[in-house]
């Protein structure tokens, strides 16, 4: 059944795919003349940060806060429900 991985370094690496990796991915591959690969984690952590700051999550509305989910098969046509 060999892929040459042990299950633990497989386990890792889909722990390490996240929105920070794919962002940091992105950076590198887009705007790499924006500067070195420490410049890019540091945007990274902070778009991150401002994501987790601003973006309402269920456990996070407060009282009188509304949340509002979206509806799978895009958008509602006015009128209905």
């Amino acid at each position: 059944m060999g892929t040459g991985k042990p299950a633990m370094a497989r386990a890792d690496v889909i722990r390490r795919r996240n929105f920070r990796s794919a962002l940091l991915h992105m950076l590198e591959r887009q705007y790499k003349i924006m500067g070195s690969r420490r410049v890019l984690k540091l945007l990274a952590d902070d778009v991150c940060d401002l994501i987790c700051e601003h973006h309402l999550t269920e456990d996070r509305v407060g009282a009188g806060e509304l949340m509002w989910a979206a509806a799978p098969g895009g958008k509602s046509a006015i009128g209905t429900r």
